[in-house]
């Protein structure tokens, strides 16, 4: 990992260069970055200054240099052992400083020395990790500070924290003055993440192909969105770079750690936690090293517990793993008595072990007269000096002796943290002033409501993993006893198990099956994934494996599943075959799909044949195969067993074949409005469907009608949430990878920029949709994606488009499809023909229509625009763009009176409808025929209440056509 890489900060770095280029012009400038250790800021100073430096040179610690442009530099760092050295940070400045002894004597000797350099030339001073200089030094810096000289002058000073206690406070305010330009930095994002991998891994040989995974523009989602393919080139992938970021919080210092240590598969696999590396571990250590036993106690209890907790129950945790077992409060309140089965234990089991007296009254488990106990006031418990049990004198659980420093917590430790009190501000005994020696360390936070959490998720890992097996076990024992949730206390005792576990197993599993009823996929697999490690049956733990990857799959995460699938499996099911069909549809890999799913369907079982089904409907439907699709749709409705998550009427109302029997608030219902313009009711109902799914944990149903909904949005004129929602809709797909989505998802997003005239960004969605789609051999999306781009670039040669003036009329309108009856051996996916997609009228291809016949009349083809017209029919839905085109055609055959009729009725219907964009375009077009026969007023009148609407939307090259025809009028 090399540290010449540097990624991001783009507004910092810009912001650095401006301010030398001020200082460069004679205007004397002060920046402050400061950040905690390892955010980057020596980095982004050096980077602002390379651009000043000599070729292959950079600032070097107590040296000057000149630079190529005549700049000098002057880097000066403070160290954590020079702490005493007075005037050592000065030293490094002023030569023949050895005879200072006075903070302002050596003030002005640096002042004169910084005089003296900058009259030779343009003069850079760096002082880095100000927080580790010399008091007497810091003094001398600041008398400098307000007495800077004007002239080519840039004092940058870099520090954790500028308002830390150890500055003085003549240095502090200076830094925090409107005089100086402070930059506080935080972390990278995770595009920036995965730019520092992808360099980082060019020197060892990262392959152009693996970089080209990376790229949208190449049609979106690649190989990479398996979670999978990128992995053999040693990629990070997006999935990856952001769970990096959300660990580290973005420290470059920490990420680089973990990325030279961590493969790519292990960073992006959410089922094992990321460990906190060593340059973060080590100064953890010397934090938690300098707190009290009673604070290591509770920091302990908090690693067990997760990254935030109740303070209580982190209280009567360490009390109990160092104690054992007495009587035990549970959740409600109610004591328990020791022995009585706590959350999750099974019947007639003791989750205790051995008893012991019950305690009386209602203090802190452990005690009798409701103090805090002992172990929490300065002392453990079993240990009579004072330290943790288990761990050697004078190390921090288990480390060596040398890697702690005990009393120095560093500089501005807890500077700004405030201490935990109880009822009116005094603090409450032992218990607080652990806590409050945790925080002041760095280690813990507090929480509202008494809860208390770790500094960052780093602080969590460490302190997790500072814990050996021994003692983890008891804290995971107490914990299974103590907290309220049942599945967090199945979870502590799955952590604390010593071997097979066969009723634990199946209580673990029970508790995944309530979750999944209530749409917890996530969870309920997290469930699932320990019980097939506690199941004594080999044969039990392929079966619970399988249902893992059936849960990661229904919970949306596709890139996970197809991580869990890669995975050695001895399941002979056809119960797997279906799971793994399911998956490879997401996934797009739809040929493997249909012979996993015909495979699951010859060797049905009532459990899963609607489920089967259900997905070779929606197999059939992307391949554009409507009527087996909605045969495969039919055959799912009429299974005895209904899968909780098959949605058979969507594939049918989406195919054209809308059933009786569909829910009224689900997307079928949402469909059936927007294909007879009914734009109101579709909003209404389509936004209900996508709350509900939200709820029911389906991403793979919620993000198609999240893309319908912003079709509504479109045509009621709500531009702005329309692009919003489809273009949050394509990022959540991908994150997700679910592939199979990205072709309809990425053609609504062409639409609002189409309209509004930004063309290259609508090209660039119709273009990655199409490329998608011929990947996955999507029929139905590349229709899509092909009519878009024949209209959006009529004349651009893209392989595989068509002309718009080639299309045989009525090709690609309903009634295309071949008719045939259905039969069983219609239904078999390898046999059925393609029939083609409706996809000028297809719910996802909103406006697509109406540009093709507006494009054919512009083109002087008007019986073509005709014939399309009469293909069409009176299809629901087309209403009003379909009186406006028929005005329009008969315009431009000279029948002003009839054009102007039908334009009138357009108007009238696109009013009635809502559709807000349709009604600009029947005003701009009424306008257009009033003017070309001559009564200009009521033409002026029209266009300006079209320019007016169609401004407002943001349609751009509409309005700009208003405009034009205003000017004529």
């Amino acid at each position: 990992m090399g540290d010449a890489v540097f990624v991001g900060r783009a507004a910092e770095l810009a912001l650095l260069r401006a301010e030398l280029r001020a200082a460069a012009a004679g205007h004397a400038r002060v920046v402050a970055v400061e950040g905690p250790e390892g955010i980057g800021k020596t980095a982004l100073l050096h980077q602002a200054l390379a651009e000043c430096l000599d070729a292959g040179t950079g600032p070097r610690a107590g040296r000057s240099g000149r630079t190529g442009t005549g700049t000098r530099v002057l880097a000066v760092s403070g160290e954590r052992g020079e702490r005493d050295l007075s005037f050592g940070l000065v030293r490094q400045l002023v030569r023949g400083a050895a005879g200072l002894d006075d903070p302002w004597r050596a003030g002005r000797a640096l002042a004169a020395e910084l005089n003296r350099l900058e009259a030779e030339g343009p003069l850079v001073v760096l002082v880095d990790d100000v927080q580790w200089a010399d008091r007497s030094s810091l003094l001398s810096l600041g008398y400098v500070l307000r007495r800077l000289p004007r002239g080519r002058l840039l004092v940058a000073v870099a520090g954790r924290d500028l308002g830390d206690e150890w500055l003085p406070e003549g240095l502090r305010r200076f830094l925090a003055g409107d005089s100086v330009r402070r930059l506080a930095l935080d972390g990278l994002t995770a595009g920036d993440l995965y730019a520092l991998a992808r360099a980082a891994h060019a020197g060892a040989g990262w392959s152009e192909r693996a970089a080209g995974l990376a790229a949208y523009a190449d049609g979106g989602l690649t190989e990479r969105a398996a979670g999978l393919a990128a992995y053999a080139d040693g990629g990070l992938t997006e999935r990856a770079a952001e769970r990096l970021r959300a660990h580290t919080g973005g420290n470059p210092l920490h990420a680089r750690a973990l990325l030279a240590t961590l493969t790519p598969r292990r960073l992006a696999d959410t089922g094992t936690p990321l460990p906190a590396p060593e340059t973060y571990t080590r100064p953890f250590a010397r934090r938690l090293g300098a707190c009290c036993p009673a604070a290591k106690a509770l920091v302990a209890a908090c690693a067990v517990l997760g990254e935030t907790c109740d303070l209580h129950v982190a209280i009567a945790v360490s009390t109990a793993a160092v104690r054992g077992p007495a009587a035990v409060r549970g959740p409600a309140g109610a004591r328990r008595p020791a022995g009585a089965p706590g959350p999750g234990t099974a019947p007639g089991a003791s989750a205790l072990g051995p008893t012991a007296p019950a305690q009386e009254g209602g203090g802190v488990p452990g005690t009798s007269d409701g103090s805090v106990p002992d172990a929490l006031d300065g002392s453990v418990p079993g240990a009579r000096d004072g330290s943790v049990p288990g761990i050697p004198d004078g190390s921090v659980h288990g480390r060596p002796e040398g890697a702690v420093v005990g009393g120095a917590l560093g500089p501005g430790a807890g500077a700004h943290r405030r201490p935990l009190t109880g009822g009116g501000g005094s603090p409450r005994g032992g218990a607080f002033d652990a806590l409050q020696n945790a925080v002041e360390a760095g280690v813990l936070e507090e929480g509202p409501g008494r809860t208390v959490r770790f500094a960052s998720p780093l602080a969590h890992a460490a302190a997790y993993a500072s814990l050996g097996p021994a003692e983890r076990a008891r804290l995971h024992q107490a914990a299974a006893r103590l907290v309220a949730d049942a599945g967090a206390a199945l979870r502590h005792r799955a952590a604390a198990a010593g071997g097979r576990d066969d009723a634990l197993a199946e209580e673990l599993a029970g508790l995944a099956a309530k979750e999944a009823q209530h749409g917890q996929w996530r969870e309920a697999a997290g469930h699932l994934h320990l019980a097939a490690g506690l199941s004594e049956s080999p044969a039990r733990r392929e079966e619970l494996r399988t249902a893992v990857l059936e849960h990661t799959l229904l919970g949306g995460d596709v890139t996970r599943a197809a991580e869990l699938a890669a995975e050695p499996s001895a399941d002979p099911r056809p119960f797997r075959r279906y799971v793994l069909g399911r998956l490879a549809l997401a996934a797009g890999r739809l040929e493997r799909a249909g012979e996993l799913l015909a495979d699951a369907w010859r060797e049905r079982e009532p459990g899963f044949a609607a489920d089967t089904a259900e997905q070779l409907a929606w197999l059939n439907l992307v391949r554009g195969r409507l009527h087996a699709a909605a045969g495969w749709a039919d055959l799912a409705v009429g299974q005895p067993i209904q899968g909780v998550a098959a949605r058979p009427y969507d594939v049918l109302a989406l195919a054209g074949w809308p059933r009786a029997g569909a829910p009224e608030d689900g997307l079928a219902a949402g469909v059936a409005r927007l294909r007879d313009g009914d734009v109101p009711g579709a909003l209404s109902v389509l936004g209900g469907a996508v709350t509900a799914l939200e709820r029911a944990g389906l991403p793979h149903h919620r993000l198609p009608a999240a893309a319908l909904l912003a079709v509504a949005e479109y045509r009621d004129g709500r531009w702005d949430d329309a692009a919003a929602r489809a273009e949050r809709a394509l990022a959540e797909a991908r994150g997700l990878g679910q592939r199979w989505l990205l072709p309809w998802l990425g053609v609504v997003c062409a639409a609002v920029p189409a309209v509004r005239g930004e063309r290259d960004r609508a090209l660039a969605h119709a273009w990655a949709a199409l490329a998608a789609a011929r990947r996955m051999g999507h029929t139905r999306g590349e229709a899509l994606a092909t009519a878009a781009m024949t209209l959006l670039a009529p004349g651009a040669r893209v392989p595989g488009t068509i002309a718009p003036g080639s299309l045989r009329p009525g090709s690609l309108v309903p009634g295309s499809v071949a008719s045939g009856s259905f039969t069983s051996e219609r239904l078999a996916p390898g046999t059925a023909g393609p029939d083609m997609a409706a996809v000028y009228g297809d719910p996802f291809a909103t406006g697509l229509w109406p540009m093709l016949v507006e494009w054919l009349i512009g083109e002087g083809c008007l019986d073509e625009a005709e014939a399309e017209l009469a293909a069409r029919g009176g299809s629901p839905g087309s209403g009003p763009a379909r009186a406006r085109l028929e005005g329009l055609l008969l315009g431009a055959r000279n029948v002003p009176a009839g054009a102007e009729i039908r334009l009138i009725r357009a108007l009238e219907l696109a009013r009635h409808a809502g559709d807000s964009l349709e009604e600009g375009r029947a005003l701009l077009g009424l306008g257009m025929v009033l003017r070309r026969t001559g009564r200009r007023r009521a033409a002026a009148d029209r266009l300006r209440a079209a320019y007016e609407l169609l401004d407002r939307l943001g349609a751009r090259p509409l309005a700009e056509i208003c405009a034009r025809e205003l000017g004529a009028c």
